[in-house]
Parts: structure tokens; sequence; C-alpha cells
């Protein structure tokens, strides 16, 4: 009996200290709203940096795995020789995303201002 009892805690303890473990986990994908093809797509979020490589125009990138994340991160990729990027100047205020899989949406609606928005999508 008191080994079953002895297993049963073990198990649960297990199971907690793994629950924890994907609690931190954030998948993000890049979706490419834009017209423009893009190219060399980074993003920092949470003390990790994932290269998505080129996206083209209205396709979505594969899911890389964060420690955390925000609703914004740095982003910086390029679209016909020009850089763009999104620097977030802090994120005081911000609540990190809950474990699961997200899409950073990214448009472009003035080229020549090099203006590039984000919008963050729950998948």
């Amino acid at each position: 009996m008191k080994k079953i009892i002895l297993l049963s805690f073990l198990y649960l303890c297990l199971g907690c200290e793994e629950n924890e473990t994907l609690r931190e986990e954030v998948n993000l994908r890049v979706q490419n709203l834009s017209e423009f093809d893009f190219e060399q797509v980074l993003v920092q979020a949470g003390g990790t940096e994932n290269l998505f490589g080129d996206i083209p125009a209205g396709q979505t990138s594969f899911y890389a795995d964060f420690n955390f994340a925000y609703r914004y991160a740095y982003v910086q990729l390029e679209i016909q020789g020009d850089t763009f990027v999104i620097q977030p100047i802090d994120f005081v205020g911000e609540t990190p995303l809950s474990k699961g899989s997200y899409t950073y949406q990214l448009d472009v609606p003035d080229f020549e201002n090099r203006d590039l928005q984000l919008t963050l999508r729950r998948d």
C-alpha cells in the first residue's frame, strides 16, 4: 500500500513539474499580410531570437519556440533591399503571453515611410 501511495505521489509531482515547463512554451509564427515579399525575417522575444527566413507575400512561416513573448516584439526584415524594423521601447505594463500558439501578423501600409505594423493573433 505504501508503494502505491509513494508511486502516486511521485507521478503527481513529476506531472506538476512537466506542466510548469509546458506553461512557459510560447509558439510564434509570422504571417505576411502585405503585397511585398519579406526577406530575412528576424524576431526577438523573451530573450529568444529566431530567424524565420524569407516569407513571400500572403504566406505564413513555421512555428518557432520562445521562452516567453508579449503581444509585440522586435522584428527586423528586408523588402527589396530596404530594412524595416519594429523596435519596442520597453514592455512596462505588458503581461507575457500564456502558453500556446500565436501569429505575429505583419503588414506594410506605407512602403516609402518603412511603416511595418504588427498585430497579434492567438491560434
